[in-house]
Protein backbone atom coordinates (compact mmCIF):
# COMPACT_ATOMS: atom_id res chain seq x y z
CA UNK A 1 0.00 0.00 0.00
CA UNK A 2 1.22 3.40 -0.32
CA UNK A 3 1.14 4.36 3.06
CA UNK A 4 2.78 1.34 4.82
CA UNK A 5 5.78 1.09 2.33
CA UNK A 6 7.32 4.53 3.77
CA UNK A 7 6.27 3.78 7.13
CA UNK A 8 8.54 0.63 6.93
CA UNK A 9 11.24 2.83 5.61
CA UNK A 10 11.11 4.96 8.83
CA UNK A 11 11.12 2.30 11.21
CA UNK A 12 14.13 0.65 9.44
CA UNK A 13 15.92 3.93 9.69
CA UNK A 14 15.07 4.32 13.26
CA UNK A 15 16.46 0.46 13.38
CA UNK A 16 19.74 1.31 11.83
CA UNK A 17 20.44 4.48 13.81
CA UNK A 18 20.31 2.11 16.63
CA UNK A 19 22.73 -0.40 14.99
CA UNK A 20 24.75 2.79 14.87
CA UNK A 21 24.52 2.91 10.93
CA UNK A 22 23.89 6.89 9.58
CA UNK A 23 24.27 6.45 6.49
CA UNK A 24 21.91 3.74 6.47
CA UNK A 25 19.41 5.76 8.32
CA UNK A 26 19.80 8.61 6.15
CA UNK A 27 19.14 6.43 2.89
CA UNK A 28 15.80 4.60 4.55
CA UNK A 29 15.17 8.22 5.91
CA UNK A 30 15.28 9.88 1.96
CA UNK A 31 13.63 6.78 0.66
CA UNK A 32 10.97 7.24 3.05
CA UNK A 33 10.55 10.93 2.72
CA UNK A 34 10.23 10.54 -1.22
CA UNK A 35 7.53 8.32 -0.79
CA UNK A 36 5.62 10.49 1.90
CA UNK A 37 5.39 13.19 -0.72
CA UNK A 38 4.10 10.53 -3.55
CA UNK A 39 1.18 9.38 -1.40
CA UNK A 40 0.48 13.25 0.20
CA UNK A 41 1.50 12.41 3.97
CA UNK A 42 2.69 15.58 4.51
CA UNK A 43 3.33 14.75 8.39
CA UNK A 44 5.08 11.55 7.87
CA UNK A 45 7.12 13.82 5.53
CA UNK A 46 7.78 16.65 7.91
CA UNK A 47 9.15 13.74 10.34
CA UNK A 48 11.18 11.95 7.97
CA UNK A 49 12.93 15.71 7.30
CA UNK A 50 13.44 16.49 10.77
CA UNK A 51 14.81 13.41 11.20
CA UNK A 52 17.25 13.92 7.91
CA UNK A 53 18.02 17.18 9.21
CA UNK A 54 19.20 15.73 12.42
CA UNK A 55 21.48 13.35 10.82
CA UNK A 56 22.30 15.12 7.84
CA UNK A 57 24.46 18.25 9.48
CA UNK A 58 24.84 19.97 6.31
CA UNK A 59 22.85 23.01 4.36
CA UNK A 60 20.32 20.84 2.74
CA UNK A 61 19.78 19.15 6.18
CA UNK A 62 18.83 22.13 7.57
CA UNK A 63 16.78 23.26 5.04
CA UNK A 64 14.52 20.02 5.11
CA UNK A 65 14.13 20.67 8.80
CA UNK A 66 13.41 23.91 8.63
CA UNK A 67 10.54 23.22 5.63
CA UNK A 68 9.50 20.26 8.35
CA UNK A 69 9.70 22.64 11.51
CA UNK A 70 7.35 25.31 9.29
CA UNK A 71 4.73 23.17 8.00
CA UNK A 72 4.35 21.92 12.01
CA UNK A 73 4.20 25.10 13.10
CA UNK A 74 1.32 25.69 9.86
CA UNK A 75 -0.50 22.34 11.61
CA UNK A 76 -0.57 23.92 14.77
CA UNK A 77 1.53 21.19 15.99
CA UNK A 78 3.04 22.76 19.56
CA UNK A 79 6.21 20.45 20.05
CA UNK A 80 7.43 19.02 16.56
CA UNK A 81 10.49 17.22 18.17
CA UNK A 82 8.06 15.44 20.66
CA UNK A 83 5.48 14.54 17.42
CA UNK A 84 8.86 13.50 15.39
CA UNK A 85 9.65 10.99 18.52
CA UNK A 86 6.38 9.72 18.96
CA UNK A 87 5.59 8.98 14.57
CA UNK A 88 9.62 8.13 14.21
CA UNK A 89 11.60 5.96 17.45
CA UNK A 90 14.66 5.04 17.50
CA UNK A 91 16.66 8.24 17.43
CA UNK A 92 18.57 10.33 20.16
CA UNK A 93 16.61 13.00 21.07
CA UNK A 94 16.48 16.09 18.77
CA UNK A 95 15.09 19.79 19.67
Amino acid sequence: MAWSDPIGLLLQAGMAQLEGSTPSALKYLHDAAERFERADMSLYLAVARRRIGALQDDERGRELQRQADMWMAAQNIKNPARMTRMLSPGFPDMT
